[in-house]
């Protein structure tokens, strides 16, 4: 009888804890995904912001403030937080006053490399949708002359939104962000980067084991605790009987 009072005992402890411990990891692992991926979309977003002033001086892309990274950022990313942009053969336009008149064509024979340690990928697009330039120039997934106005992210640069996604790509996780650009009121192009999550993957694949770890730990002592409560509570009802 007490037996079976304390497993009942033990059993009802465990369960509420174990449930609280489950509900509190994935609530815990969702507040940090969030985090972490809004901080390297805050990055990218700055990166896109460097590349606008650098190759097309002058004009302002739709959200100009600059954005303050996250003191995660360099965290996760493990690098300078100095993002510059290398180019060549940077011919700017005569005449950049004429209100949506800016012609990207000049960025054809532009080569350019952004200064970070990560892999990103820079596409500059023309103000139909249509990649005028390339940083996977000698690569043969180069989308030079593509229109990809098919794209959910191109579609609201369209609309002078700038926005980010998350995808799989061969296996890896990305992210995307663009950034439309504008000159009095008119869109003239678009900034399209493209950047591997492998750092950001890395972080929370650690944190998520380190956290099964402690839940695993957790739910040991509390079962010893259960256990032992068990019998304090089920001690004097034996010396009752």
């Amino acid at each position: 009888m007490f037996s079976t009072l304390r497993n009942k005992l033990v059993l009802s402890h465990l369960a509420v804890l174990g449930l609280t411990i489950v509900l509190a990891g994935f609530l815990l692992q969702t507040l940090l995904q969030q985090y972490f991926l809004g901080a390297a979309e805050d990055s990218l977003m700055a990166q896109a912001r460097i590349t606008a002033q650098v190759l097309l001086p002058g004009i302002r892309g739709e959200d100009p403030q600059p954005t303050t990274q996250a003191s995660v950022t360099n965290a996760i990313q493990q690098q300078s937080p100095n993002l510059y942009l290398q180019t060549e053969n940077l011919g700017l336009p005569a005449d950049e006053s004429a209100p949506g008149g800016v012609e990207l064509g000049y960025l054809s024979d532009v080569s350019l490399q952004l200064g970070t340690q990560l892999a990103t990928r820079i596409r500059i697009l023309d103000s139909t949708g249509t990649v005028v330039l390339d940083s996977l120039a000698s690569s043969p997934d180069n989308l030079l002359g593509y229109n990809l106005t098919h794209e959910a992210l191109v579609v609201k640069a369209l609309a002078g939104q700038s926005a980010s996604r998350t995808h799989t790509e061969d296996g890896r996780r990305m992210m995307d962000v663009i950034l439309p650009v504008e000159q009095d009121g008119h869109l003239i192009g678009m900034i399209y980067l493209s950047q591997p999550l492998d750092d950001v993957t890395a972080v929370l694949d650690d944190l998520r084991y380190r956290l099964m770890i402690s839940m695993a730990v957790t739910a040991v002592m509390s079962g010893l605790i259960g256990l032992i409560l068990s019998q304090a509570i089920t001690r004097p009802i034996r010396r009752l009987t």
